[in-house]
């Protein structure tokens, strides 16, 4: 035996399987030591064998019961629950004067981590955010208990504590939970509340004191750390000496003395001592110019709570009425580029930094199956907002609980494990960059990957160019080399996305999350559109407007417009800021109107819910159109302004410039001059030259007729942005047709059907239907044979099911309409796998959505999905039992399933325990409470194994409506695609009828190998049958 492996009592009493409390398989004892030895066992040996099995297993229980029973030694010692009442109701009865109630009540475990101080001899200092109350307590979910084992070896029942910490955030709850503490330690007998009562008081008073000039008063910071430094110095001084005390007398407290003797000292005060204020300069005089008339700046409006407030920079001439309330989010590249500079960065969770590096998270997180919040949602609120506002913009629906920055970060190929199964993440880019793309396994891809030493094929995704939609949670994904600053977005949902604790899906909605409903939600996200304005009414604004012509011809076709203009009247300046965007094209006109010493410059912007950057520069090829001696101080300063703070994007701006030439004769004008635009939007459209098809005025012009716009001129500039006017657009929406309309809807060879049905003789027709049916059946007699050897060939079981279909026959007539998937005809003659994928289907629309599970995990697993279906408590009616098992019975006769078997009959048939089990329930639809009988392969699991690929439009009752309303319309006009109807047809009555299959994929046979995991089974009494 010691050969064999046998050397201990428990090796003995473990060496044969068996269940508890049943003792061990004789005979399977027997077996196993007689196959060890050379020699069979005497009789005599055979009664010492039993004898040593019996007392092996007595050792294993007892040294089982041992471990579970022996207390631990180092375990803090909880308050009895009946002790912790009666001293809170002999507390309440001692403080007179104070209302207790459940928000300033100790928690029981607050009262506990006071008595375990007390046991240990060792005073800790409690935070007073872990100071939580009764009320608190009582709305926390139960611990689950678990099992494990303490330094001794010995089996402890544990539970993972949910408590969570109390709000401090102002003086109020700082000071309730500092009362709180102050009864936890009373009740625990280890010092007085007078005492610390008193000290909390004189903390408190603090905020009270005027400081002195350029101080500041203490604030809650201060408090909590001088109260940590006098608990820091009791805790010394009473350590090992807090067991001398006697629970007993609560008269006598050791920690009283020392309380009230170390809360003067100076390690202590110096916490409490006022701070010195900020600097701040002294505002700046703000002066009126008053020259001709102007309106200028008078002050700088700022928030008056902003604790990080800092001086602007005016131009003497120009006023600037802002404040924050005034701007919306900015979504620019420049200012989120700009917020992640501000931030604090983490080290990254995986990649490897390419020169100036960093990352930042927000939301949630998972690590080791806890889902939390992380810090930064709550440190910085306002900063996750708007990432989440972001993600939002680019698409409203994608569902996210996290969102990252990542700053030219490289990852390897990877693949995310701690996201959703089967879930996409959203990576946008912030800044531009070249190249830098996202490698995603495909196996239908061309660009090869290494990982490990292995080749792989994908695709890659061009996040440089716009937002893309990553599966990161089920491919193999890696970032490419780029050129530039490459600054990402990446919104995903973790793990655990759909089970979210509340209080954190709360959190999360709060600060803007959009958060998933169901499964199908993160595997089949709505796919990205280009990001347009928020507003669809753009704004043009025409600056040196003159007659203002051009802004008319943009108002006429819908747009908003404003025109601006030098005047000789004084006007009131409005207190508001213009926001001008990119898009903008300018006009060089060499005879510039002199008295502005400015050339004609016009704007077109597209006004969105967000704020704009202006983008202006000074000069072109050498023109200036702005002069900075120019009087219009106002204009002036606006420009300076501008130009200062956003100079890097204004070169840029005008490094993209594209020119286009045009003669101004073609639009109207009356001399041909060469006009020259330059502008960022494409304008080709306009470029127009002379056709010499219209006389020309001579040299002897008035200028201001020279540079006043022609009317057609003005209207072609603004068609050019201009998709249709807004009669045009009343006319598109008029035309537009309904997502159901049957000429949309129908398919072609439905609308062929309904055109002979409509149109022909019913006898022609009926005598078309009756030889196509004679040629099938001929058909099928001709294919009776080599049916029958064909099926021969096939699965016994497979042939089983298909018995009565004719499958050659139906490949012929397949080949005889030249369809388009002939592999479907193999699919169903091996068997339907029930796991994995069928493939493409080239009819079908293409919807992929990835398995979350595969086919070897579902058996490996089985054992266990099974007992949990099994011992999951539901109470399943009799009348429902009886339905299930009259409903299998039949399904046995018509010989879909077989059956019924007992759990160890399958497992005997399979020769394994790996076989998956399906519980059945029923369903009863309709008035008639019709019986319809589901196998849920949701619960078991089975679902997740298959792989999507394709979508099927069924012909729903939406379908059928559009039919009826064809037929309706058709008798109603008499005729049908320009083919009038047959009398006949006009003549009769229509009947209709509408087919559908019975028990269609029981019909259908499944494959050899899915046959483990599509058991079917149901609750019987006290059994399950399968």
């Amino acid at each position: 035996m010691h050969a064999g492996g046998i050397a201990t009592f428990a090796g003995l009493a473990f060496c044969t399987p068996h269940q508890a409390n049943a003792g061990i398989d004789d005979a399977a004892l027997m077996t196993h030591v007689n196959g060890l030895l050379t020699t069979p066992l005497t009789p005599s040996g055979v009664a010492s064998l039993r004898r040593l099995a019996f007392e092996a297993q007595a050792l294993a229980l007892q040294d089982l019961k041992t471990k579970l029973e022996r207390p631990s030694d180092n375990e803090p010692k909880v308050l009895p629950l009946q002790e912790k009442v009666a001293r809170l109701a002999r507390q309440r009865e001692r403080l007179n004067g104070i209302v207790l109630t459940p928000h300033n009540t100790p928690s029981h475990a607050m009262i506990d981590r006071a008595c375990a101080q007390l046991e240990e001899g060792v005073l800790q200092w409690l935070h007073p955010g872990k100071c939580t109350s009764r009320h608190a307590e009582a709305l926390v979910e139960k611990p689950k208990a678990s099992l494990s084992f303490d330094s001794h070896g010995s089996i402890k029942v544990t539970s993972a504590s949910h408590e969570k910490d109390c709000d401090t955030g102002s003086a109020h709850l700082l000071r309730v939970a500092l009362q709180r503490r102050a009864l936890a330690y009373d009740v625990a007998n280890i010092i007085t509340f007078d005492v610390m009562e008193r000290w909390h008081q004189s903390l408190f008073d603090r905020l009270h004191y005027e400081p002195p000039p350029n101080y500041t008063a203490p604030g809650l910071a201060q408090l909590v750390a001088a109260d940590k430094a006098l608990w820091l110095l009791v805790s010394e001084d009473t350590r090992a000496k807090l067991t001398e005390m006697d629970p007993d007398s609560p008269h006598i407290r050791l920690c009283d003395s020392y309380m009230n003797y170390y809360s003067d000292h100076p390690d202590v005060l110096f916490h409490l001592m006022p701070l010195r204020a900020g600097r701040r300069q002294p505002a700046r005089p703000v002066q009126q110019d008053h020259t001709k008339a102007k309106t200028t700046v008078v002050d700088v409006r700022t928030a008056s709570t902003c604790a990080g407030k800092k001086d602007v920079t005016v131009p003497s001439h120009l006023r600037v009425a802002v404040t924050l309330s005034d701007y919306q989010p900015d979504f620019s590249s420049a200012s989120l580029r700009k917020l992640f500079d501000l931030l604090p960065l983490e080290p990254p969770a995986r990649g490897v930094g390419v020169g100036v590096s960093g990352s930042f998270t927000t939301g949630a997180y998972v690590y080791s199956n806890e889902v939390g919040l992380r810090r930064n949602l709550t440190g910085l609120p306002l900063t996750s907002s708007l990432l989440a506002a972001h993600v939002r913009r680019i698409s409203p629906s994608f569902p996210f609980t996290s969102v990252a920055l990542f700053h030219n970060l490289k990852t390897p190929c990877h693949q995310d494990n701690n996201t959703f199964p089967g879930s996409f993440n959203l990576v946008a880019p912030l800044t531009e960059f070249q190249h830098g793309e996202i490698w995603c396994e495909d196996p239908a891809g061309n660009i090869p990957q290494d990982f490990q030493g292995d080749l792989r094929h994908g695709v890659l995704l061009d996040v440089a160019h716009g937002p893309v939609l990553l599966p990161a949670a089920s491919s193999l994904h890696a970032t490419r080399d780029w050129t530039g600053d490459r600054l990402v977005l990446v919104a995903f949902s973790v793990g655990p996305a759909l089970r979210l604790p509340p209080e954190h899906a709360d959190a999360l909605r709060a600060s803007g999350f959009t958060l998933a409903q169901s499964t199908e939600d993160l595997t089949s996200p709505t796919p990205l559109l280009p990001l347009v304005p928020s507003s669809v009414r753009p704004l043009m604004v025409e600056i040196c407007s003159g007659s203002g012509a051009m802004a008319a011809a943009f108002r006429d076709l819908g747009f908003l417009t404003l025109a601006i203009d030098k005047t000789i009247n004084s006007f009131y300046f409005p207190r508001w800021m213009m926001p001008l965007s990119l898009v903008f094209f300018t006009w060089v006109c060499h005879a510039a109107r002199a008295a502005e010493r400015v050339n004609a410059l016009f704007l077109v912007v597209f006004k969105v819910a967000f704020e704009l950057q202006v983008h202006l520069h000074f000069e072109m090829h050498g023109i200036p159109w702005v002069n900075l001696d120019f009087e219009d101080l106002t204009v002036n300063a606006l420009v300076r302004l501008m130009s200062k703070e956003l100079g890097p994007d204004l070169r840029r701006a005008w490094q993209a410039v594209r020119f286009c030439d045009l003669d101004a004769c073609q639009f109207g004008g009356k001399r041909k001059k060469r006009t020259r635009l330059a502008s960022t939007f494409d304008l080709s459209a306009l470029a127009q030259d002379c056709d010499g098809s219209h006389p020309h005025a001579p040299l002897r012009f008035a200028t201001a007729e020279e540079a006043q716009y022609s009317e057609g001129l003005c209207r072609a500039m603004a068609q050019v942005f201009a998709v249709w006017t807004p009669v045009e657009f009343l006319e598109q929406a008029k035309n537009t047709e309904h997502p159901m309309n049957p000429e949309r809807s129908l398919s072609s060879l439905l609308k062929e059907t309904l055109f002979h049905n409509l149109t022909m003789d019913p006898l022609v027709l009926a005598k078309s239907t009756i030889q196509s049916i004679i040629t099938v059946k001929q058909m099928a007699q001709e294919l009776e044979e080599k049916e029958a050897k064909f099926k021969s060939t096939l699965d016994p079981l497979v042939a089983k099911v298909l018995k009565p279909k004719r499958i050659l026959l139906w490949k012929a007539l397949l080949l005889a309409a030249d369809y388009d998937d002939m592999d479907i005809v193999d699919l169903v003659s091996k068997g339907i796998p029930l796991t994995r994928s069928h493939g493409a289907v080239p009819a079908l629309p293409e919807k992929l959505v990835p398995a979350t599970d595969t086919h070897e995990s579902l058996l490996a697993s089985s054992s266990l999905r099974r007992k949990a279906i099994i011992s999951r408590k539901s109470d399943t009616p009799e009348s429902e039992q009886i339905d299930l098992k009259l409903a299998s019975d039949l399904e046995v006769q018509r010989g879909e399933v077989e059956g019924p078997f007992s759990e160890k009959e399958i497992t005997d048939h399979f020769g394994s325990e790996s076989w998956l089990l399906n519980p059945r329930f029923a369903l009863h639809q309709g008035s008639n409470m019709k019986l319809r009988v589901i196998d849920d392969a949701k619960q078991s699991g089975l679902n997740a194994a298959f792989q999507r690929t394709c979508e099927a439009s069924l012909m729903d009752l939406d379908a059928l409506t559009c039919v009826l309303a064809t037929i309706a319309k058709a008798m109603s006009d008499g005729s049908y695609q320009g083919s009038e109807l047959h009398p006949d047809v006009l003549a009769g009555d229509w009947l209709g009828r509408t087919l559908d299959l019975t028990r269609a994929y029981k019909q259908l046979a499944i494959d050899a190998e899915s046959r483990r995991v599509c058991v079917l089974g149901f609750k019987k009494g006290e059994d399950w049958i399968y």
